[in-house]
């Protein structure tokens, strides 16, 4: 929180015996979130009630104040970005702009700056810093291979996603997008399309399944075999939107479907 610092320097001087006057420094203040989201272009709310579900929501968007402290004049607002976040005001010359994240910032760090100045007197720096869902971490125990329909197979990993200043996420919507297919062998294997979800906690899960098809898919063999029938590129996660390919990507990797199993690689 910025502190208002006022300072009044008194001047005395003698001109034919008249008393001369004080001149006052101003410092304006700006106050509001200065570590708000981008979920993905032209996003500017999801999660929780946001997506009609309980808990609270992500904004991307932060309602800024100003305050002249006895500074004369209109406000004038000045963005400085030397980093990879980026935020547009929705006016530069009003007391109370609405600033929108346009891209996150490189890390959990401050790498934007605002000033507002009244009549030349300029505040200190609004610093502010754009989080957003960044990568996921694969959990404990997957992926998991179990036998699917008594014939096939259903590979199934879960990830935490976590976002640019190592926090996990949840409560907020996410979306699978395919990819183009590529076969390593000959087949007729059926094809899902992607689903959405909405992430009561901060863990998603992903499985790939097959039963029957030519090849005829198998059970998880011990060892799992070596077979590879086909794979999906750019197989992408993400956050922020039940839309496909909207919001941000938190994980883009290669998806792998073998005869008896499925991978993420």
């Amino acid at each position: 929180m910025l502190t208002l610092r006022r300072n009044i320097i008194a001047l005395t001087t003698c001109v034919l015996g008249i008393a001369g006057s004080a001149f006052g420094q101003y410092t304006p203040t700006i106050s509001g979130v200065n570590a708000f989201w981008f979920i993905g272009i032209g996003i500017v709310s999801d999660g929780g009630t946001c997506s009609g579900q309980t808990g609270p929501c992500y904004y991307a968007q932060s309602q800024l104040t100003s305050n002249p402290n006895g500074a004369p004049g209109s406000p004038s607002w000045t963005i400085v970005q030397n980093g990879q976040g980026q935020v547009s005001l929705s006016c530069n010359n009003c007391a109370n702009p609405v600033a929108t994240a346009l891209s996150p910032s490189g890390g959990c760090y401050f790498d934007i700056q605002l000033y507002v100045s009244y009549g030349g007197y300029s505040s200190n720096a609004f610093n502010v810093t754009i989080v957003a869902p960044s990568y996921t971490n694969l959990q404990s125990g997957y992926p998991k291979n179990d036998i699917w329909m008594v014939t096939g197979y259903k590979s199934t990993y879960e990830w935490q996603v976590v976002d640019s200043c190592g926090s996990a996420d949840g409560g907020i919507d996410a979306n699978e997008v395919l990819g183009s297919y590529t076969n390593i062998i000959s087949n007729n294997w059926l094809t899902s399309s992607g689903n959405p979800v909405y992430m009561t906690t901060s863990l998603i899960d992903d499985g790939i399944g097959h039963v029957g098809g030519s090849p005829a898919a198998k059970t998880p063999q011990n060892p799992l075999t070596t077979t590879e029938i086909r794979y999906d590129y750019p197989w992408a996660l993400r956050v922020g939107s039940q839309t496909s390919a909207k919001g941000t990507p938190v994980r883009v990797d290669y998806q792998v479907e073998w005869l008896d199993h499925g991978t993420h690689q």
